[in-house]
């Protein structure tokens, strides 16, 4: 009997051990949103008969004020990314550029200020890839929450 008292001591000290943990999980995760774009010429304002694609997957930090994720794009040449606030079809400004033009697929991470964060959180924000066909933005998609 000694031996089952013991052995129901240390399953209990596991499984608060790993209620904590999975609780302290939980808790990080609460400070990260993850965001997903769809990027197309359909999707530019006005739209454009461009066959390029790409698409952007990444999530925002609120506590570090960071917009993290990788963006893969084809059928394009891009001269500048960024992300911009605005509707599904009105143009708007640019709340932060993605960095240098690289090769696909592409990490980035920016720091947004408040206002670009709440914006973002809002659902008023987009990715738009620039070219030199299309110096206003080739594609470009609506950043959702998932």
């Amino acid at each position: 009997m000694k031996i089952a008292g013991k052995l129901a001591s240390i399953a209990a000290v596991f499984l608060l051990s790993a209620a904590f943990a999975s609780c302290k999980k939980e808790t990080a995760n609460a400070n990260e949103q993850s965001y997903k774009a769809n990027c197309n010429g359909a999707s530019q304002a006005p739209p454009n008969s461009s066959t390029a694609t790409a698409t952007f997957v990444g999530k925002y930090n609120s506590n570090s004020g960071t917009f993290s994720g990788t963006l893969t794009y084809s059928g394009i040449t891009p001269t500048g990314w960024y992300i911009q606030k605005g509707t599904t079809m009105a143009n708007a400004e640019v709340i932060a550029s993605l960095g240098a033009v690289v090769t696909s697929p592409v990490s980035v991470s920016v720091q947004l200020n408040a206002s670009a964060a709440a914006e973002l959180k809002a659902g008023n924000c987009y990715i738009n890839i620039q070219s030199a066909a299309y110096p206003s933005g080739e594609i470009r998609g609506k950043l959702v929450l998932q």
